[in-house]
């Protein structure tokens, strides 16, 4: 039996056209979630698109709401502390808050019980930039979920936090 799934980066006039996924590969789990995940992260890039600050940037994606998210609610913490919380690696986390400091929605203070190391906090300018994203992906994640009802997104979003805590 063949499964509807959205197509990876289609144009974006084609992107809520679905097309069915070969029943060789429709029960593995790895392909599904594969191709759910380059179908939200297409729709979620092109969400971003407006809350870059130079024209033409693109470097924006979800990644970045994610870390300056966990700043908000967890910071001040240092740069390693973020990665391990976010589970990105060191180096992309490292490009993550130099975009976000050059942008001004983070800053790097030292830490005072390490003169050596620095502690990320999120700026007002920051805030307010994490609202207007927030709100653009919440508004994707509710459109690719749509056909599912509230209990099973909660379903899903359960199941899959379950897999990454073990």
């Amino acid at each position: 039996m063949a499964i509807p799934v959205e197509t990876a980066t289609p144009p974006p006039d084609e992107r809520e056209v679905s097309v069915p996924v070969p029943d060789v590969v429709s029960d593995r789990l790895g392909f599904l979630l594969g191709q759910n995940h380059r179908a939200l992260r297409g729709l979620a890039d092109e969400a971003l698109r407006p809350f870059g600050l130079e024209p033409g940037e693109t470097e924006c994606n979800p990644s970045h709401v994610g870390c300056l998210a966990v700043i908000a609610s967890e910071g001040p913490l240092s740069q390693q502390r973020l990665g391990g919380l976010t589970r990105i690696d060191r180096t992309s986390v490292v490009a993550i808050v130099d975009y976000l400091e050059r942008h001004g929605y983070v800053e790097r203070r030292r830490n005072p019980a390490d003169r050596r190391a620095y502690l990320l906090l999120i700026t007002d300018a920051g805030r307010k930039w994490l609202a207007g994203t927030k709100s653009a992906l919440v508004e994707v994640e509710d459109r690719y979920l749509d056909p599912l009802s509230g209990r099973e997104r909660d379903q899903l979003k359960e199941l899959l936090r379950k897999l990454l805590v073990r």
